[in-house]
């Protein structure tokens, strides 16, 4: 039987993450993942990168991970195609208080969060109708970039570093010596030994743990998006990444030729995140069992969401839609990630409920767990443990 410090199950980019910086930090430490990296919810994220968080670890936390991604090519070979373009938040007189006061906090912090107008927003996209728009923050370093790129570099890195990648493998379960953890078995029926375990599954995390006795407040959401065709005017129409608060949608450019554009139910964007809305009931997508969803994003559900986007971006209207395609999240009661021990279980830790956060968080997370694995401590993910959420 192989032995390693750590074994991470699941190749998103948290485990991707994780593997690395612990393999960067010289433990002996295996990835395993059931398909390839970035197989899951990862691979379909829509890689935007901002750090306007409610909570001041997770917008540190954001911020971190963000630069990681812009310095990834000088970090471990392999770069991501980041593009930077800002992104521009807005929304309606209710929220001016709560934005600039938030704003002011994160700002006091050192990241790059200021409060803006929407005079300034129609200077930078002259294309938009600015109406009910009150509310405008800018984020001057965020960005995007290839989800799938980012996810595979952290993982050879970490290979090249001297970490142990196992692919098209499951974790199936659990080693246990009483209460404490001591390695998984695969569905190769190998036992791999382990000091630790990091469970890094997203929308699997909830029936693995339930396999335990431990039911995790996890939900899984599908959320679509809309790819509509801008041939070398995407940017003309939408030059940053754009949150539509009172519209519920976001989008960005995804080069000079398309524009992506996603919705969501409330939950992943309101929430923990950036205030107390709650999700919106008639647009909730529940998904059973994550290995069987609706993936694609035909022409009907694709102009609903164009739709919301053309109140502001009447341009969109006279422009083509490509098929589009749907992800997963994994989401929290409060929209904030669980990340941490879990209790009863020693040397075993879950990274989930990202609820849609996780990509440009993932590089931070992973350099978090890691220190926590390897310190004992790592004070920036106390308020995202689960103890939160079991009473």
């Amino acid at each position: 039987m192989s032995s390693y410090d750590v074994v991470v199950a699941g190749a998103g980019i948290n485990g991707a993450a994780t593997f690395f910086h612990l393999a960067k930090g010289g433990s002996s430490v295996a990835l395993v993942e059931k398909s390839q990296p970035a197989f899951g919810p990862t691979g379909r994220s829509s890689a935007i990168c901002s750090q306007f968080y409610a909570m001041p670890e997770l917008a540190q936390l954001a911020y971190r991970g963000t630069e990681y991604l812009r310095a990834l090519e000088d970090l471990t070979g392999r770069g991501c195609d980041f593009v930077q373009v800002g992104q521009m938040w807005a929304g309606p007189a209710e929220v001016v208080d709560e934005w600039t006061e938030l704003a002011a906090t994160l700002a006091g912090l050192g990241l790059p969060v200021e409060v803006s107008t929407p005079e300034r927003i129609v200077e930078m996209a002259p294309q938009i109708s600015p109406e009910g728009i009150e509310a405008a923050i800018w984020e001057s370093n965020c960005g995007y970039a290839d989800p799938s790129m980012a996810t595979t570099a952290l993982v050879d890195a970490g290979r090249t570093a001297g970490g142990e990648v196992v692919l098209n493998t499951e974790v199936q379960s659990l080693t246990l010596e009483g209460e404490r953890v001591v390695g998984v078995e695969t569905d190769a029926g190998e036992k791999i030994g382990a000091d630790v375990v990091v469970l890094a599954l997203g929308p699997w995390t909830g029936a693995f743990v339930s396999r335990l006795g431990l039911e995790l407040p996890l939900t899984i959401e599908r959320h679509p998006h809309a790819v509509v065709m801008a041939p070398q005017s995407a940017e003309d129409i939408l030059p940053f990444a754009w949150y539509d608060h009172e519209l519920e949608y976001y989008a960005r450019p995804d080069g000079k030729s398309l524009l992506l554009i996603g919705e969501w139910s409330g939950g992943a964007h309101t929430g923990g995140a950036h205030g107390e809305d709650g999700p919106d009931e008639e647009r909730l997508r529940p998904v059973s069992n994550p290995a069987e969803f609706e993936e694609n994003v035909g022409l009907n559900e694709s102009q609903g969401i164009v739709r919301a986007m053309a109140t502001r971006f009447p341009a969109v209207r006279e422009l083509g839609i490509r098929p589009g395609y749907a992800g997963l999240y994994d989401m929290s009661p409060d929209g904030d990630p669980i990340i941490g021990p879990l209790p009863g279980y020693e040397g075993l830790i879950v990274m989930a409920g990202t609820s849609g956060h996780g990509f440009k968080l993932g590089p931070a997370f992973g350099e978090e767990v890691a220190r926590l694995i390897t310190t004992g401590e790592a004070p920036m993910l106390d308020p995202l443990g689960v103890e939160r959420l079991l009473g």
